[in-house]
């Protein structure tokens, strides 16, 4: 069997999705997920725009921002920093991408998800995606860490009422 590194980028059709998954094995040094604290953001100032950073609160039930890339605040229109997933995106987008997050943190596993995917109002793209875990000063993941490529600005509209990515999970074993 193929080492999980190259299971991952097997699966990538872009060059800057593929970069943010070798950047990330190689912060993750054998631990089972690096800890956002080793985020060198000076290593990946290319890829900012495309970052995202989403931290998993109990107490919410949900996950509250702490990152994301110019690119995806000028899509969007608006920054979601500090906002929770459930108010950043609309109630069917977020049912899709809680549980994704969710595994990534729990299992932990890295997903890689493409399709077409909600942007902002009635508006989707095409899009490439990675979700990787990160731990936040303790053992287990709390944290997601991400990159999302679009193919823009060829937006098709029509009413978005969930994510219409296909999502693949590879298992991270230590």
């Amino acid at each position: 069997m193929k080492p999980l590194l190259d299971q991952v980028l097997a699966r990538l059709t872009r060059d800057a999705t593929r970069e943010f998954v070798r950047y990330w094995f190689g912060l993750r040094a054998g631990r089972a997920a690096p800890d956002r604290r080793d985020i060198d953001p000076a290593a990946l100032v290319h890829l900012l725009p495309k970052l995202w950073l989403w931290e998993y609160r109990p107490e919410l039930g949900d996950f509250v921002n702490r990152l994301t890339g110019g690119e995806i605040v000028a899509v969007f229109q608006r920054s979601p920093r500090g906002m929770t997933l459930g108010n950043w995106v609309p109630p069917g987008i977020a049912a899709v991408a809680r549980p994704r997050y969710r595994r990534v943190i729990d299992e932990p596993a890295i997903c890689v998800a493409s399709g077409a995917s909600f942007v902002t109002g009635e508006s989707r793209a095409w899009c490439e995606r990675v979700i990787a875990p990160m731990t936040n000063g303790a053992d287990k993941p709390s944290v997601v860490f991400g990159i999302t490529v679009w193919e823009m600005p060829n937006f098709s509209a029509g009413p978005v009422e969930r994510e219409e990515t296909e999502a693949e999970f590879f298992p991270i074993t230590v």
